[in-house]
C-alpha cells in the first residue's frame, strides 16, 4: 500500500460576540513585573474583541495581526493559565513580544476552534479511486 499525505485548507469562524476573556482582559494592568493570573476554565478569543497592529511576522503575511496578549516592551511578566483553555477564533494571535524580557507563560493550553488546514494520511491500493472522508 501507498501512503499520501492530504492537505484541506479550512474557513475559521470569525465571530464577533464578545468573550469573556477580552472583557477580563480590559480589567487588569499589565505592567513591568506583572504576575497575571487567568480565571480557570474554557475561554474563547475572537478577534473584534482585541486590539490589533500591522505586523511583518515570518512565515505569515504581512498585515493586520489581532492580539490577546501584546507584551511587547515588557520585562519580568508571568502569564499564569491557572489551567485555563484558551480557544482562539480565526486570525488572531495569542502573544506578541517584540523587545519582551523575561516572559514567562505557564499552566495554560492554548488551541484553535477551528484550525486552518488539516492534515489526513490516507493509505489505499495504488490506482484506486482517489475519493477519502476526513472526520
Amino acid at each position: 500500500m501507498k501512503s499520501c499525505l492530504v492537505a484541506l485548507l479550512v474557513t475559521a469562524t470569525m465571530a464577533s460576540a464578545e468573550s469573556n476573556v477580552s472583557t477580563w482582559l480590559r480589567q487588569q494592568k499589565i505592567v513591568n513585573g506583572t504576575t497575571l493570573t487567568l480565571p480557570k476554565g474554557i475561554h474563547h478569543a475572537r478577534p473584534d474583541d482585541f486590539p490589533f497592529r500591522h505586523l511583518h511576522i515570518s512565515n505569515n503575511d504581512d498585515g493586520i495581526k489581532h492580539i490577546v496578549f501584546d507584551l511587547s516592551g515588557l520585562e519580568n511578566v508571568t502569564i499564569d493559565g491557572n489551567g485555563a483553555e484558551l480557544v482562539m477564533h480565526g486570525h488572531i494571535i495569542p502573544f506578541f513580544m517584540k523587545d519582551a524580557k523575561n516572559i514567562t507563560i505557564k499552566n495554560l493550553t492554548i488551541d484553535w476552534a477551528h484550525p486552518f488546514y488539516a492534515q489526513d494520511k490516507e493509505n489505499r491500493p495504488p490506482r484506486t479511486s482517489a475519493s477519502t472522508t476526513i472526520k
